[in-house]
C-alpha cells in the first residue's frame, strides 16, 4: 500500500498542483498543496496549520494489510481535499475546485492509462464549528481506483 500511497503523493505534487493556478481567482485562492500536508489515513486536523490538507484513505481494511498484486486487480481509495481558513462561500468553491483539478490531471495525464481505473468525485461536504471563520472547514472526497492486476510498477 506504500508504493500506491507514495504514487499518488508525487502525481498531486508534481501534477495536480499544476492544474491549481488555472482555477484560481482574485476571490478564490488555490494554495499548492505541500509534501507534508498529504497523509496516509485519517487525519487529525489539530495538527495541522495549513488551509489544505490532503487524506489518501484506503476504503477497507482489506486494502491496508493486502499485498500490492496479491490476488486483487485494484485498490480503491478515498482521496480527500480539507480546506479551512477562509469564509464559508470561499470554502465551498475551493472545496469544488480542488476535486476538479485532481480529476482533470487523473484524465489528461497519459502516464496513468492502464493505471488508475477511475476517479470520481464522491461527496462534498461543509462543516463548522461555532460559526468561526477558523473553524469552518470543506471536504471533497474522490473515490479512485488503482489497476494493481500483474504487479504494475508504479
Amino acid at each position: 500500500m506504500e508504493s500506491i500511497f507514495n504514487y499518488i503523493k508525487q502525481f498531486i505534487l508534481s501534477t495536480v498542483n499544476g492544474y491549481l493556478p488555472e482555477y484560481a481567482d482574485e476571490n478564490t485562492p488555490m494554495n499548492a498543496i505541500e509534501e507534508k500536508n498529504i497523509v496516509f489515513g485519517a487525519v487529525d486536523l489539530s495538527r495541522y496549520t495549513d488551509k489544505i490538507v490532503c487524506a489518501i484513505v484506503p476504503d477497507s481494511e482489506d486494502d491496508e494489510e493486502a499485498e500490492i498484486g496479491a490476488d486483487k486487480e485494484s485498490s480503491d481509495f478515498t482521496v480527500s481535499f480539507l480546506c479551512r481558513g477562509y469564509a464559508q462561500d470561499v470554502l465551498v468553491r475551493q472545496m469544488c475546485r480542488y476535486g476538479a483539478a485532481f480529476r482533470r490531471a487523473v484524465l489528461d495525464d497519459v502516464s496513468l492509462n492502464g493505471t488508475v481505473e477511475q476517479a470520481e468525485i464522491g461527496r462534498r461536504n461543509f462543516f463548522t464549528d461555532a460559526g468561526t471563520v477558523e473553524k469552518q472547514m470543506t471536504a471533497v472526497e474522490i473515490s479512485l481506483t488503482v489497476i494493481t492486476e500483474d504487479e504494475i510498477e508504479l
